[in-house]
């Protein structure tokens, strides 16, 4: 397995995490392993016992390590792309690496695809410890994370060496149905990009999002505590570290196993101080934050404002707003669209958004009090660009000049200020781009701008 390979944070979109297998925790921390099976049964949180049995098939390994980060880019690839149960994810090598955060390299192109293996090939046994949104009872199921996965133009001919993953190979990935209906009732939750990209190695990274997650499920209602104390050798159970170390000095090893992704936790701003007390099975650590949690996805704002908004913009908006303010905007935009004002709007996508994170400028138009008390913000909005930049310009670049090297130049660029317009404006992604239009012969592009923009 690949180490030391710093994550390469994207500014497109924004790193999520599905909230069962997160709590779950189910791809070792270890950078390596020669497990084929292992199982565990502990508590660590207020929603009760976590037991899970994971199997990989014969000539295959338990997911561990980079796989990790692969897991973060197909769940994110789903939330961006919004597929249904039995649906795929369809994206490109280099788009997946992206969003796994990896960075963009020959080798990684091998690791990514022995570790899509490895997701597909290994069974998941959860005994009564998934969680359906909302937390109220816990389900027992079994899974394969990736249900199919297959390569889509292995017959090109300007495809060079087939056989071989390259930037441009065209992946269809076919998760499992539970896995996917789970990401699109919005049971997920983003991540700092911020801290990930700090943190180089992989099981720092899976670390830190054990730790991020198990932070806000240590209780069941108020804030992430800024200080928690966890037994040390269920910790270490949980993240996967038992099942390589020798039973002489066995605490120890895991202390100095859990080093390097403690001092990585720091140098990123995430935790202040880690300590350890007590003696033998008994010792415990504690961990005093130094960073506040991302809040949660709510999925019935994620609901409300889909088809209002881009997929990313109803996310974002998910952990920031209450469904009662959301109702109440909407309801304010239905109004405003049937006045005069209608005239003046370019891009509702972009009106909707401000209205909801600046609902006082538009109170003179919608004969709205000066002071509306719908609005109830779960924390205070940082304008869009800040928290989760969208659209970015470099994002649609870079996507147009791959899309326009199957065209001749000129055939393509009389479309891009429409384009342009439609992506900054939330109504089409970079996945239309690259996957739409690349599919259509160039008489049919024009065609195909009409409906996007007549769609709105």
């Amino acid at each position: 397995m690949v180490k030391g390979l710093p994550m390469k944070p994207i500014r497109e979109a924004q790193y999520h995490d599905e909230l069962n297998l997160a709590r779950l925790n189910v791809i070792l921390a270890t950078n390596r392993t020669k497990l084929q099976h292992w199982r565990k049964k502990l508590q660590l949180d207020a929603f009760g016992e976590i037991a899970i049995e994971c199997t990989a098939a014969n000539g295959h390994v338990v997911p561990h390590g980079l796989d990790n980060d692969v897991l973060m880019g197909l769940i994110t690839g789903a939330v961006l792309q919004n597929v249904e149960p039995g649906g795929e994810i369809r994206l490109t090598a280099t788009e997946l690496i992206r969003l796994s955060g990896l960075p963009d390299c020959e080798r990684v192109f091998q690791r990514l695809e022995e570790s899509l293996e490895r997701l597909q090939w290994t069974a998941l046994k959860i005994s009564e410890a998934w969680l359906d949104e909302g937390k109220q009872h816990a389900r027992s199921i079994k899974l394969s994370i990736v249900s199919k996965h297959w390569v889509e133009n292995v017959t090109d001919p300007t495809v060079k060496n087939p056989g071989q993953w390259q930037g441009m190979t065209k992946l269809v990935i076919r998760l499992d149905p539970e896995l996917t209906r789970s990401i699109r009732i919005g049971y997920i939750r983003p991540l700092n990009s911020a801290i990930l990209g700090q943190i180089k190695q992989p099981m720092g990274r899976s670390v830190y999002r054990a730790l991020s997650l198990l932070r806000t499920t240590s209780t069941t209602s108020g804030p992430a505590p800024l200080y928690m104390e966890l037994p040390l050798v269920a910790w270490a159970d949980h993240l996967g570290l038992t099942h390589h170390l020798p039973e002489l000095n066995f605490v120890q090893k895991i202390q100095r196993a859990l080093e390097p992704a403690h001092a990585a936790l720091q140098s990123a701003g995430y935790l202040a101080e880690v300590k350890y007390s007590g003696r033998g099975d008994a010792k415990t650590v504690s961990y005093t934050f130094a960073a506040e949690e991302m809040q949660p996805v709510n999925p019935e704002v994620a609901q409300l404002l889909r088809p209002h908004l881009g997929e990313q913009r109803a996310i974002q908006l998910a952990t920031e707003l209450t469904p009662e303010h959301v109702r109440t905007v909407l309801g304010q935009f239905e109004r405003l669209l049937q006045t005069d004002y209608s005239r003046k709007v370019r891009s509702r996508p972009g009106l909707l958004h401000d209205m909801l994170i600046n609902p006082g400028k538009y109170n003179s138009v919608t004969g709205l009090p000066e002071k509306p008390t719908a609005r109830q913000p779960i924390r205070e909005l940082l304008p869009i660009d800040d928290v989760m930049p969208t659209p970015n310009q470099a994002a649609f670049e870079m996507t147009f000049k791959v899309v326009s090297r199957s065209w001749q130049e000129a055939n393509i660029r009389q479309y891009k200020p429409r384009l342009w317009e439609l992506y900054k404006d939330g109504r089409i992604t970079t996945f239309d781009l690259s996957r739409q239009l690349s599919d259509l012969d160039p008489s049919s592009v024009a065609a195909q701008l009409d409906r996007w923009e007549q769609a709105v």
